[in-house]
């Protein structure tokens, strides 16, 4: 049976620095950044749970699919596609998958999911390293 996991949640935030800052300062949370260039978004992510978002775009395409400051509850799952095949199957389709460099694979319903925006994604746990890795993104668009 698969595993699944709350992995983290992703907030928009206007300011990342400053956020990130006070996560640092507070809670020692240690987040880094990422430019998603080809997502129109920044994040800042680590092990922790917490993801920012900052859009690097007026309007990213997958802003469309937040949900106020809440940008994607994110599952971990130990075989996305087998989730991802249950998920098509009780009518939940994706409208976005990411593959990056290091082979991390994600699937973003938006918020198909009972209006959550909903990703799942395939991790060792080391977050941070697999999304981290250099080389561009594979994206597949639904929407």
């Amino acid at each position: 049976m698969p595993i699944a996991e709350l992995g983290r949640v992703a907030l928009v935030v206007d300011d990342m620095s400053a956020v990130a800052k006070s996560l640092k300062e507070i809670f020692e949370i240690d987040l880094r950044v990422v430019n998603a260039e080809q997502l129109g978004i920044k994040a800042a992510i680590g092990n922790q749970g917490v993801e920012l978002v900052e859009k690097v775009e007026q309007e990213p395409r997958l802003a469309k699919h937040w949900r106020g400051p809440v940008a994607a509850i994110c599952i971990r799952v130990d075989d996305a596609k087998e989730i991802n095949r249950r998920m098509e199957a009780a009518g939940f389709s994706y409208v976005q998958s990411v593959k990056t460099a290091s082979g991390l694979s994600e699937f973003y319903y938006g918020a198909n999911f009972y209006g959550l925006p909903l990703v799942i994604y395939e991790s060792s746990g080391d977050f941070d390293h697999e999304v981290g890795a250099e080389g561009n993104l594979e994206l597949e668009w639904r929407d």
